[in-house]
């Protein structure tokens, strides 16, 4: 796990407040990776993903003067990413093969040293998780998304989805345990 450059944060923050134009973009520089994730493991749609970005970070600079500076930046970020996400999912008919083949396509990146047959199989396993992950309910694709793509704690995950730890935890396991089935069963 990444440590949170919670000093550098709390600069920014001030900088921006302050009236600095760059310190946002730093601000911007350091989290855009982490929104663009959890945007495009939502959505499955990079231009959607980038989009969400360009909102989710209009959003937190608009709010950044009612941001708590005893808490961390980094989840509070997520926090708006996340609810981002599940807004713009309930507001759009999600179809499940267009996700999943995003998504595959995304992940199938192939590795030069393997040959053909290791490319193909690992290429097969990628689209097999993407739609099995496309699947899952939204709680559980974006709390298996931060757990396994961010890789929060359960803790930092409840932050992230303002939910109780214990709700994450039930969330992750469904996530783990249907992944498994569709995946075995596809085999």
């Amino acid at each position: 796990m990444t440590v949170e450059p919670r000093e550098d944060d709390a600069a920014a923050i001030e900088c921006t407040l302050a009236g600095d134009p760059d310190a946002f973009g730093e601000i911007v520089s350091r989290y855009h990776r982490a929104v663009f994730s959890i945007a495009y493991r939502m959505t499955g749609s990079r231009a959607e993903a980038e989009d969400l970005c360009q909102d989710v970070f209009l959003r937190a600079y608009r709010s950044l003067d009612r941001f708590d500076r005893s808490l961390q930046f980094g989840p509070w970020l997520r926090r708006i990413a996340s609810n981002a996400a599940l807004n713009h999912l309930r507001h759009r008919a999600v179809s499940s093969s267009s996700a999943s083949d995003a998504e595959a396509a995304e992940r199938s990146v192939p590795d030069p040293a393997a040959g053909p047959e290791e490319r193909a199989a690992s290429a097969e396993t990628a689209d097999r998780l993407g739609r099995a992950l496309a699947r899952l309910p939204v709680n559980q694709r974006l709390a298996f998304t931060l757990k396994y793509v961010e890789d929060l704690t359960a803790e930092e995950i409840a932050q992230a989805m303002d939910a109780p730890r214990n709700t994450v935890k039930t969330w992750l396991l469904r996530a783990r345990e249907a992944l498994r089935r569709e995946l075995k069963n596809e085999m």
